[in-house]
């Protein structure tokens, strides 16, 4: 399904886990130590999250400028008629859920903290998330597993668990699914799943806005 021979790259990966994750269990544990508001933690989590999208925009701005030159009309086809039907699923898949009283955790967590703090969780779901993902479980995944069916189930997968466990991952994991089939589709071009994932967030967010 394409034709681009890259490198391995982990980078990505380790700085999502060791600058993300790690700091956050880290200071997660410093901050109830020292009695802090919990609070404080999702602020840190925001700011990270925003300073490593801007690190792997730093790091690939070669990459970001080359594939938005080769982008294609048939790949801005593709892009239109994927960010359709992955919205589409997303809002019918939330309903079901919200239907059958499935736990929307990871929702349900931005909905809090877009309720405590709506610029930088704004911010947070319509771009800082979405680039660092697409770059860590699209670019860097691609990068190491070169089977294209490999890539769609170890990158889906992990994408849909970071997002939550249960039935709630499947939403994600479908998600996950979508995006990597485009990023393929398109010869591994990362702006093309980004500019999907940033328009199914932002679609998300204004939902979101209107349920409140």
């Amino acid at each position: 399904m394409n034709d681009i021979n890259e490198k391995i790259d982990l980078k990505p990966i380790w700085i999502y886990f060791i600058g993300l994750f790690c700091s956050v269990s880290f200071f997660a544990i410093v901050f109830g130590i020292l009695g802090l508001n919990v609070d404080y933690i999702n602020i840190y989590q925001i700011i990270c999250e925003g300073i490593i999208m801007l690190i792997f925009l730093v790091m690939y701005k070669k990459r970001l400028k080359n594939d938005f030159k080769r982008l294609t009309k048939k790949d801005l086809l593709l892009i239109i008629i994927s960010s359709i039907v992955l919205i589409s699923a997303n809002e019918l898949i939330s309903r079901l859920f919200e239907q059958l009283n499935v736990s929307m955790n990871n929702q349900d967590t931005l909905v809090d903290l877009f309720n405590n703090h709506m610029i930088l969780s704004s911010f947070l779901i319509v771009l800082f998330g979405p680039i660092v993902e697409e770059f860590v479980f699209r670019y860097s995944f691609g990068t190491f597993i070169k089977s294209d069916i490999l890539f769609l189930i170890v990158s889906s997968l992990s994408f849909g668990l970071i997002h939550g466990v249960g039935v709630v991952s499947i939403l994600y994991i479908l998600i996950g699914l979508g995006l990597g089939f485009v990023y393929l589709k398109t010869n591994k071009n990362i702006i093309a799943s980004t500019s999907i994932h940033i328009l199914n967030n932002f679609i998300s967010l204004i939902m979101m806005i209107l349920a409140l």
